[in-house]
């Protein structure tokens, strides 16, 4: 069984974005690709393989590239940074059939959402490059869900975050959000392979390497833009080659326990929680994190505004006890506080439980650790029983939040000129 996924500590999503400027070691990837994966889901089975083959020769991979470029909207092109990717993605063998699996679930929902806004749907490896398909996957930097948002770039494109939801972790919000995005990208671009470099980069930085370089198209600016951006369209290449070929490749599929076809959501009337649901449903509380990422602490709000989704038995089954399962819900008594005797704290603030930890409570409240530190001027990360937490951070314009993400992203510019001045 895989754990929880609010208990669970990921980032990868972190190391995906970050490996662009170089392939890392393969042996500590793997390994903690493997164990990642493994912590977070269900997997049905997988296909029988034979050995796989991490080296692929140059001749044919370039044949196969141009194959899958002729009917690309994007320029699918052969150079020495795609087939690295392409050998280190080999490399990980049946860790990345893992992540294969999980397309059989989220790729229908891409498809279907890319479809309504004019995204072509092999823009659906770019979940692939960002998250491993994972939806709640989290950088560093603070990037968020299958398709890394930050939160500045989600509040623009209606995705909210409070106590309860993360619309990050959301797979509808969040891809409904990166539709729109990736299609306004493409408006102001023009070409889908600068819509994906804008999607990396900013489009700011797109026009800045066309401006410097007198050219217009990706693979002519592209040693003008920033050095994880150079490698970002070659990685997203890798992905969509190791897709269409993983059967040449001897690469293992593992099969999710649920396809997306066999589940189906319904808007929640009551606030209900997953533990709650488990009972009326017959449905492990562990499935329902699955299939609902979205809920940080497993509590739907009520207000009809919120959906389960469900497998499609239990979906039904509910559909038919809805109103008795609110009931018991309601009927159902609050949990006693962690500790007797303690007194209730005001709202913005928290009181340590038994087994907190500042990255729980960091995640229970969309926070980042250091916000939380910087919040309560804490020098360590040290917490006791009962110590009251700020954790509300104070109003800010979305103005002075996007200012802050494009010092961001000059002070990561200089540091790769400086770093290219030097080498």
């Amino acid at each position: 069984m895989y754990k929880k996924i609010l208990l669970w500590i990921f980032l990868f999503g972190g190391f995906c974005i970050q490996s662009f400027g170089q392939i890392q070691n393969i042996d500590s990837l793997r390994k903690s690709f493997s164990a990642e994966l493994n912590n977070r889901f269900v997997y049905k089975d997988s296909d029988p393989s034979k050995p796989i083959d991490p080296k692929i020769d140059q001749e044919l991979l370039d044949s196969r590239l141009k194959k899958i470029d002729q009917k690309s909207v994007l320029s699918l092109r052969y150079n020495s940074t795609v087939h690295q990717y392409v050998e280190r993605n080999l490399r990980m063998g049946e860790h990345y059939g893992k992540v294969l699996g999980l397309a059989e679930f989220y790729f229908p929902l891409f498809e279907e959402i890319f479809a309504k806004y004019g995204v072509p749907k092999e823009l659906r490896y770019l979940a692939v490059v960002e998250s491993n398909l994972n939806p709640v996957a989290g950088s560093k930097a603070g990037a968020r869900g299958l398709w890394q948002f930050m939160y500045a770039t989600g509040s623009m494109y209606g995705l909210k975050s409070t106590s309860y939801v993360e619309d990050r972790y959301d797979p509808i919000k969040s891809t409904e959000a990166a539709a729109k995005y990736l299609k306004s990208l493409y408006n102001q671009s023009g070409e889908w392979d600068l819509a994906l470099a804008s999607y990396n980069c900013g489009y700011g930085n797109v026009l800045k390497a066309q401006r410097s370089s007198g050219k217009k198209s990706y693979w002519d600016i592209r040693p003008w833009l920033p050095k994880e951006t150079q490698g970002y369209v070659p990685g997203f290449i890798a992905a969509n080659y190791l897709f269409e070929y993983q059967a040449q490749h001897n690469i293992p599929v593992y099969h999710p326990k649920y396809k997306y076809s066999q589940t189906g959501i319904h808007y929640v009337k009551n606030q209900v929680s997953f533990t709650q649901l488990s009972r009326g449903l017959g449905i492990s509380v562990d499935d329902l994190t699955f299939l609902n990422p979205q809920y940080r602490v497993g509590i739907i709000p009520g207000g009809g505004i919120y959906y389960v989704r469900l497998p499609l038995e239990a979906l039904k089954k509910f559909k038919a006890n809805e109103k008795s399962i609110y009931q018991a819900a309601a009927s159902t008594p609050k949990p006693a506080s962690s500790t007797p005797g303690a007194p209730e704290v005001a709202k913005g603030f928290h009181r340590v439980a038994a087994g907190e930890t500042l990255y729980s409570i960091a995640q229970k409240y969309g926070l980042t650790i250091e916000e939380i530190k910087t919040l309560n001027k804490l020098s360590t990360g040290n917490l006791l029983l009962n110590q009251v937490l700020r954790v509300e951070k104070p109003a800010t314009q979305p103005q002075e939040i996007l200012d802050k993400e494009e010092q961001k992203r000059k002070m990561k510019e200089e540091f790769y000129r400086q770093l290219e001045e030097n080498s």
